[in-house]
Formats: structure tokens, sequence, C-alpha cells
């Protein structure tokens, strides 16, 4: 009796399951992150501005777009997403105040509407200035005059 032809030895198997898990669940991260960036900026028509500096983003700064609306009306806002009033401002600029610990002194970059009226800038501005809140750093948002000329694209 002859001896059993030899056999292959088993060769390993590469289990792809656990890495296109760890793909999927990276791409689910990077797309719910850059929406909620998006979420951040209303589509606002700002007002051009003599001066200008680039922005450069703060830690902790929170972003308040105000919605165009007539000037007989309250302000609406858009905060995180959401649109809210002055008195929903007030409330999310303490929570926010409450959740930092201290710190950088905490800032707000207003964006504006250009057909917004001033008396709607007015009312956020004395709401951040208000008791309890206090903020001092407000930043707007504005675009060069070349840009709002239509010479350039933002």
């Amino acid at each position: 009796m002859g001896a059993a032809p030899p056999t292959e030895p088993d060769l390993p198997e590469l289990n792809l399951t656990p890495m296109i898990d760890v793909v999927f669940q990276l791409v689910i991260f990077l797309m719910m992150a850059n929406d909620m960036t998006r979420r951040e900026i209303a589509e606002l028509e700002l007002p051009a501005a003599a001066t200008s500096t680039e922005d450069s983003p703060s830690e902790g700064r929170l972003t308040v777009n105000l919605l165009p609306g007539p000037a007989d009306r309250p302000p609406s806002l858009l905060l995180r997403g959401e649109v809210t009033d002055i008195a929903g401002l007030e409330a999310a600029l303490r929570v926010h105040l409450a959740s930092r610990g201290g710190g950088a002194p905490p800032s707000i970059l207003l964006r504006a509407d250009r057909t917004c009226p001033w008396r709607h800038v007015q009312l956020v501005l004395q709401a951040c200035a208000g008791r309890e809140i206090e903020i001092r750093r407000v930043a707007f948002a504005a675009v060069a005059p070349a840009i709002a000329a239509g010479k350039e694209k933002p």
C-alpha cells in the first residue's frame, strides 16, 4: 500500500467583515458630522463691509443666524439648526454658559441677513448682554465689497 498523497497546508483566510463594519461606521460618522456643521449656517444674504478680517472660529463660539423678517414682528433666529426667538436664545445662552465651566470668555458670531431691521440686531445684542449672560464678544458676519458686487466668488 502506498503512502497517502501529500495534502496542501490550509491557507489562512482573511475575514473582511470587521473591517467593512468599521468603514461603514466611519462613513456614517463623517456624514453626521458634515450635516451638523451645515445646520449652523443659514442661507442668508450677508451685508457688505468696507473692512473686514478673515474669520477664525474660536472654541465654544455660538453661531446665531438672524433670519429676514418684517420689522413689526419679533425676530426669528436659527441657533444650532433650530428656529427660535429671543427668549429661546437667552435660554440657550444660559445653558451654554453653564456647560462651559469657565475658561475663555464665550463669543457669538451673529449672521444677520442684510434685509433685517437694525432693531432685530439690537434685540439679539441686548439678549447677549442681559443679566446672567453677559457675553461681551460678538462678531458680525459680512462679505467683502467685491464679493457683494458680484466680482468675486465667496
